[in-house]
């Protein structure tokens, strides 16, 4: 398993960069490897890894604020922001926290283990919102509903009795969903009284 590691410097953004080629880990499947390194006065700031295997791409950029990374196959893509971590049979990718210090020279973390994560103490709640678009007339929906001149779009009823509204609360509920907004235009009143 190769690791590739990325670690930023957000106070340095317009630097200099300089890119060499780097051997393959033996063993490893990847056919190409290089290193991204932005210097000031010959110290690194950052530095990034990246990879091609016939698996798996690994990209670095630096976008508005730090720098980010796409892992990428024939069927997924990911961005992994910094403090994120990325594994596959045969890649790793660590992202290190943008609160690095500034202006500490970047580190060969080639032959280093891998951190342990420490356990949660406690369980953390996280609240989902969610917002549905409850604006529309309805007037499309007459082949449906028959007589829709008296709904509005998200009061329609098609899934037995519920409503659009209904059935698509009910899903974002079933996927975590705590919090949902809905934002109304035709007949806020009675979607509101059909809800409450």
């Amino acid at each position: 398993m190769i690791t590739l590691e990325l670690v930023p410097d957000l106070a340095q953004q317009d630097l200099p960069c300089r890119i060499e080629p780097l051997d393959p880990e033996p063993g490893s499947s990847f056919s190409q490897c290089q290193r991204i390194i932005r210097s000031q006065d010959g110290a690194w700031l950052a530095e990034a890894r990246q990879s091609h295997s016939p698996d798996w791409s690994v990209q670095f950029f630096q976008g508005k604020s730090d720098f980010c990374a796409i892992i990428s196959n024939k069927r997924l893509r990911v961005l992994l922001l910094p403090g994120a971590r990325f594994e596959s049979p045969d890649t790793q990718v660590v992202m290190a926290p943008s609160s690095a210090p500034a202006h500490v020279p970047a580190t060969d973390t080639t032959h280093l283990p891998l951190p342990n994560p420490k356990p949660q103490d406690s369980v953390q709640t996280v609240t989902c919102q969610a917002m549905i678009l409850g604006a529309g007339i309805a007037s499309r929906f007459e082949p449906f509903s028959g007589d829709t001149t008296g709904y509005s779009k998200p009061s329609v009823p098609l899934v037995g009795q519920d409503s659009v509204i209904a059935t698509i609360a009910k899903h974002l509920q079933a996927h975590g969903m705590t919090d949902i907004l809905i934002n109304t235009y035709y007949r806020p009143d009675q979607l509101k009284a059909q809800l409450a």
